[in-house]
């Protein structure tokens, strides 16, 4: 019994730091830039105690995602790999984008949320790397020992982050450069824009209180191809407007889980059926799932994501591919 109530301590003491660390930057509906900076210490507790009666209950049916070995196609131009989590390769107008790499399988100095249950896609046989694009700096998106792994075997590569992202450690990269919303930068022929997203990065402040940096998406153009990776973001307007300036997309990668309950979660997550609804004002003409199925903290307790990220998307007549880790699949069939 003292064994248990020892857990329950630690987990409620895991969901304080990160409600405190996470909660009540962004509204449904608002950009980051556009959302308060000081959060309401009674929405906070409520958060709070929110997701810790959400987390102590029986969780639903978990959903493990398969994975397969990365196969040859992940090296041919004009094709997204899906790496676990958010993480993911895209080969596009002759260049070679990872975005948000969390790759290194140790768990040591994570907190319990944040410990996989999951293992990332093998890329030991990665063949070229130019450019490696950070959506925000929370740990599940922003990991040092990967960036380091891979500044070591490709120093040529350039590192692209938002403006106040927290680089944690100096990386070998050819070039470290911080970007803001709808920026626009080059890779050889690849256009790549940084979007607004409804969600923010850490807070240098003490308990997460005060300004948080921002997080963004990234909308890739080259080669008669188009994708856009929102990293980690809830529903708001923002994506209209996204899909009115680049859009349409061949495909659009958007995030899944952490959405429930969306009275607690909803400002700066998606749901499940929350992510079709970006997808289509992304104008989007296929949406893949990203999100899920690697970390404790992005189980949700309302049954299988993915059954009900598919479902949504057969209502809205959105195409969907849900791959494996390590899966591969061309940005226009």
């Amino acid at each position: 019994m003292s064994l248990c109530v020892s857990r329950i301590r630690k987990r409620l003491a895991c969901l304080l730091v990160l409600g405190l660390a996470g909660c009540g930057l962004a509204t449904p509906g608002t950009a980051p830039e556009d959302a308060p900076r000081l959060v309401s210490p009674f929405r906070e507790t409520a958060l709070v105690v929110s997701a810790a009666r959400s987390t102590l209950a029986p969780p639903g049916p978990a959903q493990r995602p398969a994975v397969v070995e990365v196969s040859p196609m992940a090296w041919r131009d004009g094709t997204v790999t899906w790496l676990g989590h958010a993480s993911l390769l895209v080969r596009q107008a002759g260049q070679s984008i990872l975005i948000d790499p969390v790759l290194d399988t140790s768990d040591e100095g994570r907190v319990a949320l944040l410990r996989r249950v999951g293992t990332p896609a093998d890329l030991s046989g990665l063949d070229r790397l130019d450019a490696v694009l950070i959506t925000h700096d929370h740990r599940d998106h922003f990991d040092s020992s990967s960036l380091a792994m891979l500044a070591a075997r490709f120093p040529e590569a350039r590192l692209i982050l938002p403006r106040d992202a927290a680089l944690r450690t100096a990386l070998p990269f050819a070039s470290v450069e911080r970007v803001d919303p709808w920026q626009d930068l080059h890779l050889g022929a690849l256009h790549v824009t940084a979007v607004p997203v409804v969600h923010h990065g850490s807070s240098p402040a003490f308990a997460g209180l005060g300004p948080r940096s921002l997080a963004l998406g990234y909308a890739l153009r080259g080669g008669g191809r188009a994708v856009l990776a929102a990293g980690d973001t809830g529903l708001g307007p923002v994506f209209s407007e996204i899909g009115a300036r680049l859009g349409p997309f061949d495909l659009a990668m958007v995030p899944i889980a952490s959405g429930d309950p969306a009275s607690v979660f909803g400002h700066m997550h998606a749901s499940p059926e929350d992510a079709v609804t970006i997808a289509t004002r992304l104008r989007a003409r296929r949406a893949m799932p990203i999100h899920w199925g690697m970390f404790p903290v992005i189980r949700v307790p309302h049954g299988p994501v993915v059954d009900r990220f598919v479902a949504a998307a057969q209502a809205a007549d959105m195409p969907t591919i849900v791959l494996p880790v390590g899966g591969t699949v061309p940005i226009r069939p």
